[in-house]
């Protein structure tokens, strides 16, 4: 199941719920969308006087499809990454395997990223993984001038629904500063 690398030891499976995950930005993203779409569908339908036709073919239609997915669609991706991926740390990875087929679907180098939990009052939450950002004379100059923009979707590299995230939070992060 884990391809193992030299010297490099399970430490455990990362115990997790398969419930819905939700997170505070959902109470302020879902309220946002579907005022920013009934506002853009208001605006459309006062100034198609003459062109009624594509609207509701198109306009409505499209509007309707992206509310959904920026509202709902992304806690039902959510739910369906928690309940079909399992994680696991080693000593050196964290591991995302398919739960159905044992594939693994993403690996982490613990010295290459950084790691942040958020926690709810029941002690569970989630992990997020990122790369540890470079410093100035690591920038290619063409990568450094790029435009950075404003992620429409979430990162897929978080654990979420994770028992004690805390203490598995301290765990990973021992582990990182053993490599």
């Amino acid at each position: 199941m884990l391809e193992n690398r030299e010297d490099e030891i399970l430490i455990q499976e990362i115990k997790h719920t398969k419930k819905l995950p939700l997170r505070l930005g959902d109470l302020f993203t879902i309220p946002f969308f579907i005022l920013f779409f009934a506002l853009l569908l208001f605006i459309l339908l006062n100034f198609v006087d003459t062109n009624k036709n594509l609207y509701y073919v198109f306009f409505f239609p499209m509007s309707i499809i992206l509310m959904f997915f920026f509202t709902v669609g992304r806690i039902m991706l959510r739910l369906q990454k928690v309940k079909t991926i399992n994680y696991f740390l080693t000593n050196q990875r964290i591991f995302f395997i398919d739960a159905k087929l044992g594939n693994i679907l993403k690996s982490f180098d613990l010295a290459e990223y950084e790691f942040e939990y958020f926690e709810k009052a029941d002690s569970s939450g989630y992990i997020t993984i990122n790369k540890k950002p470079k410093t100035i004379s690591e920038y290619d100059i063409w990568e450094f001038n790029q435009v950075r923009g404003v992620a429409l979707f979430e990162n897929s590299s978080i654990m979420y629904n994770i028992d004690n995230v805390y203490k598995v939070y301290q765990l990973i992060k021992e582990q990182a500063l053993k490599k």
